[in-house]
């Protein structure tokens, strides 16, 4: 008998478990005049940066780039998407359920760690500048948690750091020339 009552209860804990809560959804927040205005600049700059990178791939002819951006942004939007319908999680302005990663802050950041890895800090801290302000803007408008943002930018710069390589010169020859005591030292390098 005791046994009977374990098992009856256990189902009851799991079916209890097992239903959805239904309580009432609370109503979103009204949007301010701040808040659009910082939705909007962060959705600007999201739609921005990969066609500044697009455009920097087309400009320097780096076929490889452009090949490189394309894989590296469809890879973070990709899982991005597919975390953002698995994982349930309410936006701050509770508008619905699907805060978690930040879509805009991948697509920021995947072009922003695409120019890092690709072209160098002379390109990439400006675009991680502007990435990182796609994260506070949406963070200002009440659309992610931070941690959201942060999620996203950790996935498009994991994608970055594998797909992207660095480019290389055209004959691959580095030239450094720096001031000794009594002279100058100079230096030439060739990768293969």
């Amino acid at each position: 008998m005791g046994m009977t009552v374990r098992v009856a209860f256990l189902t009851f804990l799991l079916m209890a478990c097992a239903l959805p809560a239904r309580a009432a959804a609370p109503t979103p927040i009204s949007m301010t005049p701040y808040k659009t205005t910082m939705q909007n600049l962060g959705t600007g700059f999201a739609l921005g940066l990969p066609l500044l990178a697009t455009g920097l791939t087309l400009v320097r002819h780096d076929r490889a780039g452009s090949a490189e951006l394309l894989v590296g942004t469809v890879l973070s939007l990709g899982t991005a998407y597919a975390l953002e319908n698995v994982v349930r999680e309410e936006r701050p302005d509770h508008s619905s359920a699907h805060a978690f990663p930040a879509l805009d802050t991948a697509l920021a950041a995947s072009s922003s760690s695409f120019l890092l890895e690709r072209y160098g800090w002379r390109e990439g801290l400006p675009a991680f500048a502007a990435s990182s302000f796609v994260s506070f803007a949406l963070n200002q408008a009440r659309k992610e948690h931070w941690y959201d943002t942060l999620a996203s930018s950790a996935i498009s710069a994991g994608y970055g750091l594998i797909v992207t390589k660095r480019l290389k010169s055209r004959y691959n020859v580095r030239t450094r020339l720096s001031a000794a005591p009594g002279g100058a030292f100079a230096s030439l390098t060739f990768d293969w």
